[in-house]
Formats: C-alpha cells, structure tokens, sequence
C-alpha cells in the first residue's frame, strides 16, 4: 500500500464516522422533532400519558441532545486534523456519559410510575427498554474508553454504544413516519437503529473485506440483546424487580 493509498483510506474513514454521527444526530432530532424538539410548531400529540414533562425529563433530552452534538464535533475534530483537542474533550464526554445513565434510570423510573409508556406495555415490563439501553451504552463507553489509544476500535465502541440511545427515537420515527411499515414502539425503533449497525457493517467489509473485531462482538451483542430485551420484559423475577424499583 503506497503512503498516498493510506493517507486516502484514512481520509474516507474519518469522512464516514462523522457522516455517521451526523445521520444519527439527525435521525434523533427527526425522531423527538414531531412530539418534542418542533411540538410548540408541529403539534403533534406526544407520545406520553397526562403528566407534564418535568424539569428532570428536559434535563435528559437536554443531555442526550448534547451527547449527540459532542459526537458530531469529536468526530469533526478527528476529520480536522485536531487530535489533541479530541482528546481534551474526553472529560466532557465522560461528564455526559455519567449524566445520560444516571437521567436515563431516574427518568425511566419516573416515566413507569406515572404510566408513561408505549401502548402493549407494562410500567414494569417496559423498563426492560430503558434499562438495557443505558447499560449497553454505559458498558460500550468504557470499554471505548479503555481502547482509546486505539482509534480503530475507541471509534466503533463509541458508535455503537450511541445506537443504544437511538431506540427512543426510532420508536417515535417509526410511530409518526412509517406507520403500518415498520413496528410500534420499542421493536420499531431497535429495527430502526439497527441500521445504523448495518452500515458501519458495509463500511467493514468494503474497506477492510471483513469485519472488524469492535463491529463483530460490539454489533452481535446489541443485536442478541434486543429479543431478550423483549423477552425479559415478560420475565416474572424482572417484573418484580421493576416493581421494587418504581416502589
């Protein structure tokens, strides 16, 4: 491979992960656009029970939001040239990390005790969604960032750690955009964020001709953990549980 061959093939990368994280910005604000972030303009029927949102909920949008515009700009940066400021905001990242697990399980919590939840779903039953979400992306944001001296994986563990929080959103693309084409709820958005797997998939095998070992592992344990997602939903011991937790 000549350095030219190399110098073009980073390039590329870099030009996909920031795409990526762009599509998913976009994906998250389209999704929450209807029934939160345009509601006042749009007027579209939230997809939540009586209770008023709390400052607590717009606290969460307000992080995830915010975890969604840092990826756009560490990825930037990368594209940039800027390595060094990439890894200065890493604290920044962490801060955010901490605040969407901690937000996500109270919020989740909140949401169950005032029956805020998806049509078919029990308050207790649906926390299965939200639990497995933040620590899916908690898990894969440490793991990311014990490997990030190495770019290859720190980047994929990052991206797929981010498609956990897309679940929410999909739920509500799928609801107000394809309805009758793709399921309610959570299984619609874990389709739907699916294919952001999918194309760092692609991205794999056209670039390297097969996977890599974050996109292999990474990929196949959010994938497994969907159906038991669902399945545990129905679980009697998790069902309690959840009940424990909701009080």
């Amino acid at each position: 491979m000549t350095k030219a061959t190399a110098v073009a093939q980073i390039q590329t990368e870099r030009r996909f992960f920031t795409g990526m994280a762009i599509a998913m910005a976009l994906f998250v604000f389209i999704g929450f656009a209807p029934t939160y972030y345009l509601y006042p303009v749009i007027g579209v029927e939230p997809l939540r029970g009586a209770e008023p949102l709390t400052p607590m909920v717009h606290l969460h949008a307000a992080t995830g939001t915010a975890w969604m515009l840092f990826l756009v700009l560490q990825t930037g940066l990368i594209m940039g040239g800027q390595p060094t400021q990439h890894m200065r905001n890493g604290i920044i990242g962490i801060a955010l990390a901490v605040a969407i697990i901690v937000l996500g399980v109270a919020v989740a919590i909140y949401s169950a005790r005032v029956g805020r939840t998806p049509p078919g779903w029990t308050p207790t039953g649906f926390m299965a969604i939200p639990l497995a979400s933040v620590t899916l992306f908690g898990g894969f944001v440490t793991a990311a960032l014990l490997w990030r001296w190495r770019p290859d994986f720190h980047k994929r563990l990052m991206l797929i750690g981010t498609t956990a929080l897309l679940v929410p959103a999909g739920a509500r693309f799928s609801h107000q955009f394809l309805d009758g084409l793709a399921p309610p709820g959570p299984v619609g958005g874990m389709i739907l964020s699916d294919f952001f797997l999918a194309a760092l998939v692609i991205y794999d095998l056209r670039m390297r001709g097969r996977l890599h070992p974050a996109t292999l592992w990474g990929g196949g344990i959010v994938l497994v953990s969907q159906p038991l997602r669902v399945m545990l939903s129905d679980n009697p011991a998790f069902n309690r549980f959840a009940a424990w937790m909701i009080g």
